[in-house]
């Protein structure tokens, strides 16, 4: 049945990614099919009608990993939300400048953030915040969550083709696009950067060494 497929699904994506203690919930009719919420920790809804088994094995580990607290902070909301938390977070413990560029609602939510993290972890968020502030680019960092996830969808799935079929199936740029031809698949490297990072990771030395060691 469908909760037989989800848990065959996370079982699988949890022993590889060590992700055992990531709280699963299926829902029914979920939109989006597949979510990191923003709970403590950070959980993953499952739409319960699904039980397509690259997808929910490829999707389920994608999101475990995006579960991460440093991919969650960046994932688990709307991104316009998400982007003004990431706002907030620099202004409440970033240089005077992060602060001044905020909106009055910014301002409001960085105060929050402020008194709401414990003074021992506000130390340690200036003291993250100073040394990696330069690369701190919310849209950078979005982006590397988010392929970090495909990748941990490939690792599990530990299927090239069924990987990129998956990403093909679910992307709208890629839907209408075969990407069993030539064409269809150097269109597809071309607008998407999670089938083109599948692609790169496929033939990089790390996972061809990791499947060698699998079979």
């Amino acid at each position: 049945g469908t909760e037989g497929a989800v848990a065959s699904a996370f079982a699988q994506a949890a022993r590889l990614l060590l992700r055992g203690d990531v709280p699963l919930y299926l829902k029914p009719k979920a939109q989006p099919a597949f979510s990191v919420v923003p709970t403590h920790p950070p959980s993953v809804i499952v739409r319960a009608e699904l039980n397509d088994e690259p997808l929910l094995v490829y999707r389920v580990a994608q999101q475990l990993l995006l579960a991460d607290p440093q991919h969650a902070v960046l994932c688990a909301l709307p991104e316009q939300e998400d982007r003004d938390l990431f706002a907030g977070m620099l202004g409440a413990f970033g240089p005077k400048e992060a602060s001044a560029r905020l909106d009055r609602a910014g301002k409001e939510l960085a105060s929050a953030l402020w008194h709401t993290v414990p003074m021992r972890q506000q130390a340690q968020m200036r003291d993250l915040i100073s040394k990696d502030l330069p690369e701190l680019d919310y849209d950078e960092l979005r982006r590397a969550a988010l392929l970090a996830g495909h990748r941990a969808g490939l690792v599990v799935l530990g299927d090239a083709r069924l990987a990129l079929e998956v990403v093909a199936s679910t992307e709208p740029a890629l839907r209408a696009l075969d990407v069993h031809t030539e064409e269809g698949f150097r269109s597809a490297c071309q607008s998407s950067d999670a089938f083109a990072e599948l692609v790169r990771t496929a033939i990089g030395e790390p996972y061809l060494t990791l499947v060698a060691q699998v079979l």
